[in-house]
């Protein structure tokens, strides 16, 4: 530590306001990797739970037109 102070000019409260804003750098860092990690994993789920919903609406929309049918046909 004291080579390190003596390369840096710092000494005491100055040491210890290095190393603490360095922390909090590296806290910060770590936290914004995991916001943007849950931010990306939520991006997927939506684009997942869109496209189940496009699939479900476009099979729905295939089967109306046979549901149609049968049901005039029970009423003829």
């Amino acid at each position: 530590m004291c080579e390190f102070s003596n390369i840096c000019g710092l000494t005491g409260d100055g040491v210890l306001s290095f190393i603490v804003e360095a922390e909090e750098r590296r806290t910060n860092l770590r936290l914004r990797d995991e916001q943007d990690a849950a931010y990306r994993a939520s991006l997927e789920r939506g684009k997942l739970l869109r496209q189940r919903g496009n699939e479900n609406k476009k099979r729905r929309l295939r089967r109306e037109p046979s549901v149609k049918l049968q049901r005039e046909k029970l009423i003829e």
